[in-house]
């Protein structure tokens, strides 16, 4: 009945289920089916930036640990001197 070139024509596939919703099931899918997706590609990388995302993946998640591994031992060495405890 209708040709692949018409319905591909600046989204008359879009028009033509919509309007076949309207018709038949009323104007609830209509709002579903207009919002488009966007299309964000990523910007393909150099080797020296995919090096440098490798090495902050995977050293970023350890030097946080033991950055607060180090703040936690000396807050608990200020309280623990703070209420004259001795050390275990």
């Amino acid at each position: 009945m209708f040709s692949d070139s018409a319905l591909s024509a600046l989204s008359n596939a879009a028009f033509f289920l919509n309007s076949m919703d309207a018709l038949c099931l009323g104007p609830e899918l209509i709002n579903i089916r207009t919002k488009m997706q966007l299309q964000r590609f990523i910007s393909p990388l150099s080797a020296r930036e995919k090096l440098l995302w490798k090495l902050f993946a995977i050293f970023s998640a350890p030097v946080f640990w033991v950055l607060f591994g180090v703040f936690r031992a000396a807050s608990r060495k200020r309280r623990r001197a703070r209420c004259n405890v001795p050390a275990v």
